[in-house]
């Protein structure tokens, strides 16, 4: 059974390691390797936010796959909120153009709910999220790590 879960974890890792080398890729960055830094003082943990940005949703999601495909629909809400015009609407159409089509005027719909709260709850917070994973936490609950960009002075 450990041994199963491992694989699976192996899985997980390795298929997350291709999402973010692919999005470094089409940001034209395939090499460059990012600095992390973990939780400066006096800033708001990234991971709590978008637990707080997502949370009217979540009691929608009865399995680990549809709260990541939440966490993914808010991580894209959160980001086109951050830019404006033809670069917001360019930005949703891309991410909507690779769902399959059956979904995708409930996706633009949830998105465009998901962008407003964003305007008017988290205003303030300009930083971008980068990447989110849901791992394993103490007691076997999923804890959230995300990685975002520092915020502006």
């Amino acid at each position: 059974m450990a041994s199963h879960r491992k694989k699976d974890r192996a899985k997980q890792l390795e298929k997350a390691r291709k999402r973010r080398a692919k999005r470094l890729e089409r940001r034209g960055r395939p090499d460059e390797e990012p600095i992390v830094i973990v939780s400066p003082p006096g800033v708001e943990k990234m991971s709590v936010v978008l637990e707080e940005f997502v949370e009217p949703y979540m009691e929608d999601c009865k399995t680990p796959e549809t709260v990541e495909k939440l966490l993914s629909l808010g991580t894209i809400a959160w980001n086109a909120a951050l830019v404006s015009g033809s670069e917001r609407e360019d930005l949703l159409n891309s991410m909507l153009s690779e769902m399959p089509a059956e979904i995708r005027d409930d996706a633009r719909s949830i998105l465009l709910e998901l962008v407003h709260r964003k305007e008017t709850y988290f205003a303030d917070n300009q930083r971008f999220i980068l990447d989110f994973q849901l791992v394993p936490g103490a007691g076997g609950e999923p804890r959230l790590n995300v990685i975002s960009s520092m915020p502006t002075a």
